[in-house]
């Protein structure tokens, strides 16, 4: 028996595509971030979330911690 396996994106890849749609036009915080990924049926650890965006090249930082936001 074969089992196919299925590619599972990980954080980086979606916060790619997401910024490709221009999602991130406007200021956006972790938690509108992770509400939007789970209404698309990708449910991230906040600390991988976290981490993933802070890697982002794509994307810039605003704010002070605890109040972050993240924009293109």
């Amino acid at each position: 028996m074969s089992k196919e396996s299925k590619s599972i994106p990980s954080s980086t890849e979606v916060l790619k595509v997401l910024w490709q749609e221009g999602f991130f036009a406007k200021p956006k915080t972790l938690k509108e971030i992770s509400v939007h990924l789970s209404s698309r049926g990708f449910n991230f650890q906040a600390g991988g979330l976290s981490m993933a965006l802070k890697r982002a090249t794509f994307l810039n930082k605003m704010g002070k911690h605890g109040n972050s936001t993240y924009v293109q």
